[in-house]
């Protein structure tokens, strides 16, 4: 680059030094057009060295040297940005993403865009990290959903600083289910210990195959743990009873399609004090309440007169998302 500046200002000095006097008109604009022109092998032919000390002094060495200083020039941007994509792909680039989410663990394929669908489904603006150590590359049907990667294991701290973790806004563990179940929560469990310690303020959502490793993530401080084994028995039984409910129960935790049941904070104001309000507040948006998140347990279906306090959340089914705060007395 600065030999490049270095010729500019050369040709351009020297054009002007040898050119002025045949051509008074000429300008410094013109000098630096000409050098620029002449450097790119365009010759527009606008302006040429008239003179024998231009032509040699000046014109050759720009013609020469010019080429040869440019294509460099551009083969090291070309490689550059080479190298940087190669980088992308192979899961070996810092990640520079703020308020993303980084999921932990590949788990399958399908698994993988279908989970990565749901996020973007609920935040289609939301840049997605994955830290996985077992692949080389992202497959292509999940490169075309748009994901950032990290070749790398997640408990590792060096891995966490790549992902940019400290920045995110929400991660989220997966469990491979095709491994045994004690060894994957074992791994799933030092990969929330190692967040924790590195990003303490993390939210973390951890995906735990074996219902009595629950408690190890509580322990561990997840902020959420999700044990499909521990509902499966629940939901055969409906299931058995009520035909269609694990269809219910799909559509309901879905951003594909039909409504959702959303958790939402409330706070102090003037729209409703207790369940009755709430339930006549949302119904003009064809929302439906079906409960409170009161200490980590769940009221659902309450009566009428039950009286809110500050910090309750309100369970929702609504076609999406609604506002996070909603103003009650």
């Amino acid at each position: 680059m600065l030999l490049c500046a270095a010729l500019l200002f050369y040709s351009s000095t020297g054009f002007m030094y040898f050119e002025f006097e045949a051509n008074p008109d000429l300008t410094w604009g013109d000098a630096i057009w000409w050098s620029v022109v002449t450097m790119t092998t365009v010759g527009y032919g606008d302006f040429f060295p008239t003179t024998f000390w231009s032509r040699w002094l000046v014109g050759a060495p720009t013609m020469f040297l010019g080429i040869g200083l440019l294509g460099y020039l551009l083969s090291m941007v070309g490689t550059a940005m080479l190298e940087s994509k190669a980088l992308e792909v192979k899961g070996l680039k810092n990640i520079t993403s703020e308020n993303h989410v980084v999921v932990c663990g590949f788990g399958s394929e399908d698994r993988l865009v279908k989970l990565v669908n749901e996020i973007q489904r609920e935040s289609p603006d939301a840049d997605i990290v994955l830290i996985e150590p077992e692949i080389d590359e992202l497959p292509a049907a999940v490169r075309k959903l748009g994901i950032s990667f990290v070749c790398g294991d997640a408990s590792r701290e060096n891995m966490l600083e790549q992902a940019n973790i400290t920045r995110a806004r929400a991660i989220i563990i997966q469990a491979d289910p095709d491994e045994s179940g004690r060894d994957v929560d074992d791994h799933s469990l030092k990969i929330a210990l190692a967040i924790r310690c590195y990003a303490p303020n993390a939210f973390v959502v951890a995906e735990c195959l074996s219902p009595e490793n629950v408690r190890f993530f509580e322990r561990a401080q997840c902020d959420s743990v999700v044990c499909v084994a521990q509902m499966s028995e629940q939901i055969l039984v409906r299931e058995l009873q009520d035909r269609g409910v694990s269809e219910v129960i799909s559509q309901l935790t879905t951003n594909a399609r039909g409504k959702q049941f959303y958790i939402i904070n409330t706070k102090s104001g003037e729209s409703f004090t207790t369940y009755r309000d709430a339930r006549k507040a949302y119904a003009k948006e064809g929302q439906v309440p079906v409960g409170v998140r009161r200490d980590g347990s769940n009221e659902l279906l309450p009566a009428d007169d039950f009286a809110f306090n500050p910090d309750d959340q309100l369970i929702v089914i609504a076609a999406q998302r609604p506002p996070q705060t909603v103003t009650r007395s």
